[in-house]
C-alpha cells in the first residue's frame, strides 16, 4: 500500500467516523418498588414469547427514570392478554405523543412482528412520561402511570406496573441495561390476578453520540493530507 492510498484509507475513516453517528445506550435505570426473581403467577405472555431470567428482577410498582436530556423511547409491543384493550401512551417533548392500543381482547395474543418498532418519542431526564388507558368498553380511562400508584379505576382495584431490565436475548438481568420490559395489571380481574401480561412491551433507549472535537481535527488534517499528496502527484 503507498502512501496515497494510506492516506486515502485513514481519511475515509476519519470521515465514516463523523457520518456514522453512532448511539450509545442512554441512562435509564427502575428505582423503587418489590423485586420478584420469578415470572408472574399465570402470566401468558411471557414464555411463549422467549422472554426468561438470567439472575434478574421483575421490579413491580417501580418508576422508570431517564438519566438525561434528549433520550429516545422506542416501543415494541410483544402481546397482551387483557378483558379490555390497554393502550400505552409515551409522552414527547416535541410533537404529539405516542399511543398504541392492543386490540387482542380476552383472547390474547402475541405480536407477530415484535421486532418491529411501534413508534419513538423522546423525553428528558427524569421521570418517563408512561400511562396507561382503557380505551374499550370505557374510552380513554386512566388506568395507572410511571410512578403514581393510586387507586385509579373506581371500584375495580389498583392497576400496577412493572418493569425488569432485558439484554439483548431478551432475558432478565441485574445490570441496567437500555432495553427496559414494560408490565400492566389493569386490575380488571376479581380478585386481582397480579398476572401483568394485560399489556407487554420493550422500551429501548437511546441517545446520539457526539463526536470528539479530536476526531473531527483528525478527519480534517488527515483530508488535506490527501489533498496535498494528490497535488503533488499530479505535478
Amino acid at each position: 500500500m503507498n502512501k496515497l492510498t494510506r492516506l486515502s484509507a485513514l481519511a475515509a475513516f476519519a470521515v465514516g467516523l463523523g457520518l456514522a453517528g453512532p448511539a450509545q445506550a442512554a441512562l435509564v435505570s427502575i428505582t423503587g418498588g418489590t423485586a420478584t426473581g420469578s415470572l408472574p403467577s399465570g402470566n401468558s405472555v411471557l414464555v411463549p414469547a422467549g422472554i426468561t431470567f438470567a439472575g434478574g428482577n421483575i421490579i413491580r410498582n417501580g418508576t422508570l427514570r431517564i438519566g438525561e436530556d434528549d433520550v429516545t423511547l422506542t416501543l415494541y409491543f410483544v402481546g397482551s392478554e387483557s378483558g379490555w384493550n390497554d393502550q400505552i401512551r409515551l409522552g414527547n417533548t416535541a410533537g404529539p405523543a405516542l399511543y398504541h392500543t392492543e386490540s387482542f381482547g380476552a383472547a390474547g395474543g402475541l405480536n407477530p412482528t415484535p421486532d418491529t418498532a411501534i413508534g419513538s418519542v423522546t423525553q428528558d431526564h427524569g421521570r418517563a412520561n408512561l400511562r396507561f388507558y382503557w380505551t374499550n368498553p370505557n374510552p380513554d380511562k386512566l388506568l395507572v402511570k410511571n410512578g403514581y400508584w393510586p387507586p385509579l379505576i373506581s371500584g375495580q382495584g389498583r392497576a400496577s406496573l412493572a418493569f425488569a431490565y432485558l439484554n439483548e436475548f431478551d432475558q432478565i438481568v441485574s445490570t441496567p441495561t437500555n432495553r427496559i420490559l414494560v408490565l400492566l395489571d389493569d386490575a380488571f380481574s376479581h380478585p386481582v390476578d397480579r398476572d401483568y401480561d394485560d399489556y407487554v412491551a420493550i422500551l429501548v433507549a437511546s441517545t446520539p453520540v457526539p463526536l470528539p472535537a479530536a476526531a473531527w481535527l483528525l478527519g480534517s488534517g488527515l483530508l488535506g493530507l490527501l489533498g496535498f499528496a494528490r497535488r503533488r502527484k499530479a505535478a
